[in-house]
């Protein structure tokens, strides 16, 4: 198993592409070139990226989670497909995918509400046409979640739309609406649509992915891997970039778009404020790559995030192969501040191996901070914000964001792919991470050093291609303290997700 194509969990998604500059490439169609159709990587230990920021890109990301096969109605009525086939590229190589998923949570927190908890039903219809001229193509994507089970009283769960009285609402939303330009390697995207950038991103654990209305231009930098299993670079463009400008964003249990500066500061101003970002990735060789990127909110912060990742073979025949990353994050209030003044930092290191279908990796981060002003004007202590994606930290995991200044986090990830083991086990897939925050107290906090514990089941059905079950579960413990009641959380989840090409 390739490190590189190794997926990883708790948030079990497709995080090859997380080092590189991300922009998103239309398929050519299946028509036009079948193999463009993206399948989801066997693995689930991906050595370099967090466990749960994995849901940015793949864990419910039906559109783009393609089985690698023609669409339920062209493959069943032949007569639609003939026809289809003498169109216009445009109409020709349109994609239409259905995307059904279900999603329980159930969140126990000894601290604040004491149960969190939701059913729902739901899935996403993404329409993507062919290209015009080579050069021109559009595509939309509309989202629901519907309550199957929603008491009322309890605490949030981001399934549905959480509403202050404690009423969990359907979603029903037009998420994307794009029009996209190319020329050669070049895209320029419209409006709105996906991102999976290290701090603005999908966050898809639940059932509504983020979107972005945004304006980006970039180069198309990934290439499918022949092998079947996750990304390679391609070799002809070792140099990608992607910049451009965000102004607003759907949050994951909301229906309308809201500017990125009222996401930062929780609706608490009305100013209306975006984010500049610019993105650069160098590969010099397969396996080894570099980026930078940054993101300049007007008005709040600016962060920058810079990441180094080479991948070797150990032994003679590759199949037993190392991976070390390093990772840095500057982050820091500018002009009106008006989500707070702070400066911030995190460091962060990594090193795993693999061996066919086991993959583990040692991590390690520190959280640098300081005091800082919040809004209302008293002395905080700030560590990193990622209001507009999850938390690119190595040591990321399903419950806790581990952003907290003044932090140490250690961390030991685990998983295996029982299609290693045996055929009859295909589609298996077990992973596990425990992580420890050591949280420095102060005068404005006390000790809140803490553990996670996370486990995933993953079964993808080799039947019914574009369909997987998974179970996950995540324990959380603090550590005692005098005079103060610690909390225990206990978080459960279960999903079901099935991606079913239609064109």
């Amino acid at each position: 198993m390739s490190i590189a194509s190794a997926q990883e969990a708790p948030e079990i998604s497709n995080q090859t592409q997380r080092a590189a500059v991300r922009y998103t490439e239309h398929p050519e169609g299946p028509r036009a070139q079948p193999s463009s159709r993206q399948v989801a990587p066997a693995s689930i230990h991906d050595l370099r990226t967090p466990a749960s920021s994995q849901a940015t890109t793949n864990h419910f990301e039906g559109e783009h989670d393609y089985p690698n096969n023609e669409g339920l109605i062209t493959e069943t009525f032949p007569e639609v497909d003939n026809y289809i086939s003498t169109l216009d590229p445009f109409f020709r190589d349109s994609n239409l995918t259905l995307n059904i998923r279900s999603a329980y949570f159930r969140t126990e927190n000894e601290a604040s509400t004491p149960l969190a908890q939701a059913w729902a039903l739901g899935g996403s219809f993404i329409y993507e046409s062919g290209w015009f001229r080579d050069f021109l193509h559009l595509g939309a994507g509309y989202y629901t979640s519907n309550g199957l089970y929603k008491p009322t009283g309890e605490g949030t769960t981001l399934l549905l739309k959480d509403e202050p009285d404690r009423t969990q609402h359907n979603i029903n939303v037009l998420g994307q609406m794009y029009v996209e330009f190319k020329h050669d390697i070049y895209r320029l995207k419209l409006y709105r649509q996906k991102l999976d950038t290290p701090f603005i991103n999908e966050h898809f654990d639940r059932m509504i992915p983020q979107l972005f209305e945004a304006y980006i231009l970039g180069t198309k930098n990934l290439q499918p891997e022949k092998k079947g299993q996750g990304y390679k670079r391609n070799p002809d463009f070792p140099i990608n970039f992607m910049a451009g400008y965000v102004s607003e964003e759907l949050n994951r249990g909301s229906t309308t778009f809201v500017p990125l500066s009222s996401v930062a500061t929780k609706n608490t101003t009305n100013v209306d404020r975006g984010v500049i970002i610019g993105g650069l990735e160098i590969s010099p060789a397969n396996g080894v790559s570099t980026s930078i990127w940054e993101y300049y909110g007007l008005d709040m912060f600016n962060t920058i995030y810079t990441e180094a990742e080479g991948q070797f073979n150990i032994d003679e025949d590759g199949a037993l192969e190392g991976k070390f990353a390093v990772q840095f994050i500057d982050q820091r209030s500018v002009g009106d501040a008006i989500v707070g003044k702070w400066s911030s930092q995190v460091i962060g290191l990594l090193a795993g191996v693999s061996y066919e279908g086991f993959a583990a990796s040692l991590r390690y981060n520190y959280n640098f901070g300081g005091v800082g002003i919040a809004l209302n004007g008293a002395a905080n202590s700030f560590g990193i914000q990622s209001p507009w994606g999850r938390f690119p930290s190595f040591n990321k995991s399903t419950v806790l964001d581990r952003n907290t200044a003044d932090t140490a986090i250690y961390g030991i990830w685990a998983s295996y792919n029982f299609n290693a083991l045996s055929s009859q086990l295909e589609g298996l897939e077990f992973s596990t991470s425990y992580t420890y925050a050591s949280i420095e107290a102060s005068s404005l906090r006390a000790d809140e050093s803490n553990g996670e514990f996370d486990i995933t089941l993953k079964y993808t059905i080799p039947a019914l291609k574009g369909l997987f079950f998974e179970a996950r579960g995540s324990w959380v413990s603090f550590n005692d303290r005098p005079g103060s009641y610690v909390p225990a959380i206990n978080d459960y989840r279960l999903y079901l997700n099935y991606t079913i090409p239609l064109l």
